[in-house]
C-alpha cells in the first residue's frame, strides 16, 4: 500500500493493514520496532527519538536492497509512519530513499506531515506533503518542526461529520416515516400544507369514510408532531478527548445547533468553541454519564440523544 497526499491517517487503519510483514534476513543489523531498515533510516529514527520520546513506528512503504555483495535481496522499510498509543492519528512519517517523481536514484531523508506544503509539487502528489533533504541534520530539524500530535480541535474537526450525519438522519427518518403514512392518499399538493389541513380536520372531529384516510388519521398527528419536535430541537455536541499522561485529563469543545449547521472541514473552527481542559474528577456528570454509556459501543456507533463513540479515548456527546 503506497502513501497518498491525504495527511490524515488513522492509526487503527495503518496497524490493521493486511500488507505482508517484512521477513528478517540473517545478518541484517538495522531495525526499528522490529522492522528492518537501512542504516540511514535507522540513524534518522535514532536521532528523532532523542528529541521526541515514547513514539512508535509501523511500515508505510518498503523497497528491495542487495545485501552481502549482491548475494541476497533484503526487503527494507523505505518509509515509516510515526504514532503514539491512545492517539487516533499518525503524527506523520519519515523515510530514506528516492522520493522523486522521475525516480532519479538520488536518495533523500524524507519528512511527511500535514504541516508541510511543498509547492514544488502538485497538491495531488504525495510529495506535496514532503520535505526532502540529503542532510540528516536538516532532516531532523524538519521532523522536529513539522511532526507533532494532533490537537483536540484538529481531531474534533475530522470526526465531527460522523455524529452530525447521525443527528440529521434522525430528522430524515422522522420525515420519511411521516411520508410513508401519507403516501397512499397524498396528491401532488405540497406535503406540509396537506399535513396541516389533515390535522385540522382530525382535530375538528371529522370522520373519514375512506379506509386509507382512516388508517392514516390514526398516526398522522403523532408522526407530524414528532417531526416538528425534531426539526425544532437545537442539538449541541461536545467533543470529549481523554489524554493519558501521569494523570488522565479531558479536553472538550462545543458545537451548537448541529441540525442546521452547514459544516465543512475548512471552516469547522468558526463554529466550535475553544478547547477547555479539566481533570477526570471535575468532568461534568452530564458528560461523564453519557460517556459511560457510549464506552460500551463499537467505534463510530451512534445512540440518539446520547452521542457517538469514535474510539476508546474520543467521543461526541449529544446535548439538547
Amino acid at each position: 500500500m503506497g502513501m497518498n497526499p491525504n495527511p490524515v491517517y488513522e492509526v487503527k487503519e495503518m496497524l490493521s493493514d493486511p500488507r505482508s510483514p517484512i521477513e528478517p534476513v540473517e545478518g541484517w543489523q538495522f531495525f526499528v520496532d522490529g522492522i528492518p531498515v537501512s542504516r540511514e533510516l535507522h540513524d534518522f529514527v535514532e536521532g528523532f527519538n532523542k528529541i521526541h520520546r515514547g513514539l512508535k513506528y509501523c511500515l508505510a512503504e518498503s523497497k528491495n536492497l542487495h545485501f552481502e555483495n549482491d548475494d541476497k535481496l533484503v526487503r527494507l522499510a523505505k518509509t515509516l509512519y510515526i504514532y503514539r498509543d491512545n492517539v487516533p492519528f499518525i503524527y506523520g512519517a519519515i523515510g530514506y530513499g528516492d522520493y522523486s517523481l522521475t525516480k532519479s536514484a538520488t536518495k533523500s531523508y524524507m519528512v511527511f506531515s500535514r504541516k508541510i506544503t511543498n509547492d514544488k509539487y502538485n497538491k495531488h502528489n504525495v510529495q506535496h506533503r514532503m520535505s526532502l533533504t540529503i542532510n540528516l541534520g536538516t532532516a531532523l530539524k524538519n521532523a522536529s518542526k513539522c511532526i507533532s500530535p494532533y490537537t483536540s480541535a484538529e481531531i474534533a474537526k475530522y470526526y465531527f461529520k460522523f455524529p452530525q450525519d447521525k443527528v440529521r438522519d434522525v430528522v430524515y427518518e422522522a420525515k420519511h416515516s411521516l411520508g410513508k403514512i401519507i403516501e397512499p392518499v397524498r396528491s401532488s399538493a405540497e406535503t406540509s400544507t396537506f399535513v396541516d389541513e389533515m390535522i385540522y380536520l382530525i382535530d375538528s372531529g371529522v370522520e373519514f369514510k375512506n379506509q386509507a384516510f382512516m388508517e392514516m388519521a390514526k398516526e398522522l398527528k403523532d408522526k407530524a408532531n414528532t417531526l416538528r419536535e425534531l426539526q425544532n430541537r437545537k442539538v449541541g455536541l461536545t467533543f470529549v478527548s481523554f489524554k493519558h499522561g501521569t494523570n488522565v485529563s479531558v479536553e472538550m469543545l462545543d458545537v451548537e445547533n448541529v441540525n442546521n449547521l452547514p459544516i465543512y472541514e475548512h471552516n469547522f473552527l468558526n463554529y466550535a468553541s475553544n478547547v477547555t481542559t479539566c481533570s477526570m474528577e471535575n468532568l461534568p456528570e452530564a458528560i461523564s454519564s453519557r460517556v459511560a454509556v457510549l464506552n460500551i459501543l463499537s467505534d463510530k456507533q451512534y445512540v440518539e440523544r446520547v452521542g457517538m463513540k469514535i474510539d476508546d479515548n474520543t467521543f461526541w456527546v449529544e446535548r439538547g
